[in-house]
């Protein structure tokens, strides 16, 4: 695929099915690394709604081989910003870094989507944090209380009409057990798309 007169989107499918779209632009030394799962609020279901939203949380817990703080610490020790997001149909990680540091993004990424480890503790944390972002855009914010309902209305029978940030009902319900399925039912290559933009 052409992008400009000079650009072009490379896309590879590996043998795990993982998906990659590269797109090479060398007019500065940096690369944004994207790994975007096929899993959004649509994907959870009756009773447990905002589990899709709550991993996106946990696949900051770490790994034996990167915890929680040696994970941060390398990105942030390599000039890194990284973040996430969750909607309807998908959840999106993310990595801007210098374009010479790619290799540590594909390290990190790579092993929390083989080898993440969560404890009830980090559940119970992050389930607090949700519950409480929550309480902030939806609960008390009329814009996102309306928004929640107008899907709700809009989709009554279909699973867009889940609120992405769940019910805290079905949050307080969620078990660990939960949370391990799902990271193997969807957080796996053959559901993931690497997308790559810059110096690469």
């Amino acid at each position: 695929v052409r992008y400009g007169r000079d650009k072009e989107v490379m896309r590879f499918q590996l043998g795990n099915g993982l998906q990659i779209i590269i797109l090479e632009d060398m007019s500065v030394p940096l690369v944004t690394f994207q790994t975007w799962f096929g899993v959004g609020s649509r994907f959870d279901h009756r009773g447990k709604t905002g589990i899709a939203h709550l991993f996106e949380h946990l696949m900051f817990k770490g790994t034996k081989a990167h915890p929680h703080d040696v994970f941060d610490r390398l990105l942030e020790e390599a000039g890194a910003r990284s973040n996430a997001a969750t909607w309807m149909d998908w959840t999106c990680y993310y990595e801007d870094l210098p374009a010479d540091q790619l290799e540590l993004a594909v390290r990190l990424e790579s092993d929390r989507m083989a080898n993440l480890e969560l404890t009830e503790a980090q559940l119970d944390s992050e389930r607090d944090v949700v519950k409480n972002e929550r309480e902030f855009r939806v609960d008390n914010d009329p814009d996102g209380k309306l928004f929640e309902e107008l899907f709700r209305l809009v989709f009554p029978s279909h699973p867009y009409g889940n609120p992405t940030l769940g019910t805290v009902s079905d949050l307080d319900a969620l078990t660990l057990d939960d949370c391990i399925a799902f990271h193997r039912q969807y957080y796996v290559p053959s559901n993931a798309t690497l997308v790559v933009v810059g110096g690469v």
